[in-house]
């Protein structure tokens, strides 16, 4: 999943912790809502899709745990990162102006070698191969 999309359990409107009834409840009142013959509205095609995609993946025991166990490492893995953000910019104001300016200094040195060397890789391989 992407940032912006909702998760399948969002889509069918249960708790991440709902029993396989409850998410075949969901699913069937959704469907039946929302199927392409019954309702006639622009973009219920795509919601209809949207909800059987979700109940493809929630109503089967192992792909449901695949699905929760990769949510979760997303989950933690956006909260790490903030984390370190967060950390970080609290270690940037509390030192003094001197040092940041050498960080940055240094941060923009590895990016231009970087840059330097994938270049000088590429002129290499071309002089190698022309000759």
């Amino acid at each position: 999943m992407a940032g912006g999309e909702r998760s399948y359990y969002d889509v069918l409107g249960v708790a991440a912790d709902a029993r396989q009834e409850d998410i075949k409840r969901a699913y069937r009142a959704l469907a039946k809502a929302y199927h392409p013959d019954v309702n006639r509205e622009p973009g219920a095609d795509v919601r209809f899709k949207e909800i059987n995609e979700a109940n493809q993946v929630l109503s089967s025991p192992r792909k449901r745990a695949r699905y929760d166990r990769d949510v979760l490492k997303a989950a933690m893995h956006r909260e790490h990162e903030q984390e370190k953000r967060e950390r970080y910019a609290e270690w940037r104001e509390a030192q003094p102006g001197s040092v940041v300016q050498s960080a940055n200094r240094m941060k923009n040195r590895i990016q231009r070698n970087i840059r330097w060397s994938g270049a000088n890789r590429m002129k290499n391989r071309l002089r190698r191969f022309l000759k």
